[in-house]
């Protein structure tokens, strides 16, 4: 049964009901209301599944615990985003001991092991792709909630969490115990769709970044950073931001979904939405969203002083 909660950065019951979410990504059901924290401003669900609950909604076919995508354009995307992933943890470290809380099927986990000057450790929550990153990138993977899994200290000098604190019930916690698990000046890298990015006003309740209710915190940069401040982290910055077609197009369809009563016209807006024509001309407009650092995901690197 959901239950009411405090919010998950300042602990306060006092969140203004913003709308009612629901599964648009794999349809099951339920509704959850989003409020904002007046003291804060972080958003987050209330009442909130609880994670026998949440577990529900991660189906087989949910697109991070599938081993490979079955079209040659999905793999060529996924195998870009790595390398981006990758390029981000070389900016700052040159080799090491790596953490990858919420690693799903091992893929950035084996790239990164591909370079030899890294050791490698993943964290996953759901016991089936915690198996087969185990298996596909030779590693060492912890089937566990990122909240629990508690390594001693100065363990890691780089710690990853790529779209994976959205989804935690206490996402302070997990980061107090990643942050005393990183070496003196290590780094934290962390992705989540932002509230400040374009996508996010532009398509409102129907965007994809609330990905409701497998998330249930949706920041804003200020938010992260007070999170991540909280949490005992110095040196923040937000480096990174990555506005993509896929995010797009998954908000385009969540809106003519609901939006749409003509069938016909929801079926030519939708096929035109998830075009290879449409996806590079639209190129140009994603990097200059990115430039204006209005990307639908930011990334945030702090260190550990």
């Amino acid at each position: 049964m959901m239950r009411r909660v405090a919010c998950a950065l300042c602990g306060k019951h006092n969140g203004d009901f913003l709308f009612i979410g629901r599964d648009r990504l794999h349809g099951l059901s339920g509704e959850f209301a989003l409020v904002r924290c007046r003291a804060c401003s972080l958003v987050y669900l209330d009442p909130r599944p609880t994670w026998d609950e949440v577990r529900e909604f991660y189906p087989s076919e949910y697109a991070p615990h599938r081993v490979k995508p079955a079209w040659w354009l999905d793999r060529l995307i996924r195998s870009g985003g790595l390398r981006k992933k990758r390029d981000i943890v070389l900016r700052h470290r040159q080799g090491g001991t790596l953490l990858d809380v919420g690693c799903a099927t091992g893929d950035f986990l084996s790239l990164m092991s591909e370079d030899g000057r890294w050791n490698i450790v993943g964290v996953e929550a759901d016991a089936q792709a915690a198996s087969c990153a185990a298996r596909v990138a030779g590693a060492e993977v912890v089937c566990g909630r990122a909240e629990d899994v508690d390594y001693p200290p100065s363990s890691f000098d780089v710690v990853t969490m790529w779209h994976v604190l959205e989804h935690l019930h206490d996402p302070k916690r997990a980061l107090i115990r990643l942050r005393r698990a990183l070496r003196r000046n290590g780094v934290l890298i962390v992705a989540v769709p932002v509230l400040d990015s374009v996508d996010a006003r532009l398509f409102g309740r129907y965007w994809s970044g609330y990905d409701v209710p497998r998330h249930l915190s949706t920041f804003s940069m200020a938010t992260l950073s007070s999170m991540l401040v909280a949490a005992g982290f110095s040196s923040i910055n937000f480096e990174s931001f990555i506005g993509g077609y896929d995010a797009f197009g998954i908000s385009v369809g969540f809106w003519t979904d609901e939006c749409i009563r003509a069938r016909r016209i929801r079926s030519v807006i939708q096929v035109a939405a998830h075009s290879v024509v449409l996806r590079v001309l639209m190129v140009p407009y994603f990097a200059v969203v990115n430039m204006l650092r209005r990307g639908s995901t930011v990334v945030a690197v702090a260190t550990q002083a």
